[in-house]
């Protein structure tokens, strides 16, 4: 299990099982969104309301974010200030609900790409329940096995075959954040299934991926963790990781780029940390790469930019003037034949 931390309040990214059968039907793609719905109540995601500093304060409606949810001006407001990123969360969360009308979200990504966790975050914000194909993967496949089990045994394929299972075994629910294995998006099956929600690829370098999976431990990743550097038993190294890592992410690049939403995983360098202890500032992202709550709130604001776009064009489209209501050469007006039966005319007596 990880935990994240939104300022003084942990939020446990917890592998939970489904929730009970939702009633309403799998939504259409983000682009085949009609009309919207009336707006559900405001969830405020992250605990109890505080209804009091609620009424003190008055904030201007925070605009709606770039494509891919990256903000500079905005983080470093919250540089090392998880309380007020956190507030800024509250703030932006129930529009982006209200505006998804109970779409679900899938984030696909490499592995390292902390999309469990994120998972786990989005959920809290918006009111969510989180799952992961991983761990439904896990739980079909008997209690106390795990996904390394189910690719020692039984090989890829049927990993594969597994994970495409778990996502139609939640076509039913709507509502809820997924996190899908780093492979899922290999399979056209899996884009079928995940394009009745909104699809957000988490996109890192593959230097940055291959860190984050080392430091977690490759025993869960099969896909990483077969030989060292020579074909050893050993696991293998950071360099020969960040080398499998590459690879893999250039065979499924092309997939992840038919995702609905890219938010990168870099860090925006610490100017402000940096002018406060009266260094020079950085001109490279910190290796690390952002914090989960820095990511979950991109793709908040990457959600809120591109929702607040399609409903604007909808409404373009809706506005329109015919400027020649003369019909082409090709067509003509039949007058209706008197008895047919109807305004309008109709088929002739004993057509």
């Amino acid at each position: 299990r990880q935990t994240a931390e939104w300022g003084s309040r942990r939020v446990l990214a917890r592998r939970t099982q489904p929730p009970p059968p939702l009633t309403p039907p799998s939504r259409p793609p983000l682009s085949h969104h009609s009309r919207l719905p009336a707006p559900p109540p405001h969830a405020t995601g992250f605990g109890a309301p505080k209804e009091d500093a609620k009424k003190k304060r008055k904030k201007a409606p925070v605009p709606a974010g770039p494509a891919d949810g990256v903000d500079p001006a905005a983080e470093a407001l919250y540089e090392g200030d998880y309380d007020a990123l956190a507030d800024a969360v509250r703030d932006l969360a129930p529009r982006v609900k209200d505006a998804l009308a109970g779409s679900s979200l899938y984030l696909v990504g490499m592995m390292g790409a902390g999309k469990s966790t994120v998972a786990g975050l989005l959920g809290a914000a918006l009111g969510y329940p989180s799952l992961d194909t991983d761990a439904l993967v896990a739980a079909a496949a008997g209690e106390g096995r795990t996904v390394a089990d189910v690719f020692a045994e039984a090989g890829e394929a049927a990993f594969r075959d597994a994970e495409t299972d778990a996502l139609a075994g939640l076509q039913p629910y709507t509502s809820i954040v997924v996190s899908t294995g780093g492979g899922a998006v290999i399979r056209p099956a899996n884009w079928a299934l995940m394009q009745h929600g909104v699809v957000v690829w988490l996109d890192g370098p593959p230097a940055l991926l291959a860190k984050r999976a080392v430091g977690d431990g490759l025993a869960g990743r099969p896909m990483l963790a077969a030989g060292g550097d020579d074909g050893a038993a050993e696991p293998p190294s950071l360099a020969a990781t960040t080398d499998r890592m590459a690879a893999l992410l250039a065979s499924r690049r092309r997939q992840y780029e038919n995702a609905d939403i890219r938010v990168p995983l870099e860090a925006r360098p610490a100017a402000g940390a940096a002018a406060a202890a009266g260094a020079p500032a950085p001109t490279s992202p910190p290796p690390e790469g952002a914090p989960p709550a820095v990511v979950a709130y991109r793709v908040l604001r990457a959600l809120d930019a591109r929702l607040t776009g399609d409903a604007a064009m909808r409404e373009a489209a809706r506005e329109f003037t015919i400027t020649d209501d003369s019909l082409p050469s090709t067509m003509r007006v039949v007058p209706a034949k008197e008895g047919s039966g109807g305004e309008g005319g109709g088929a002739a007596p004993g057509a």
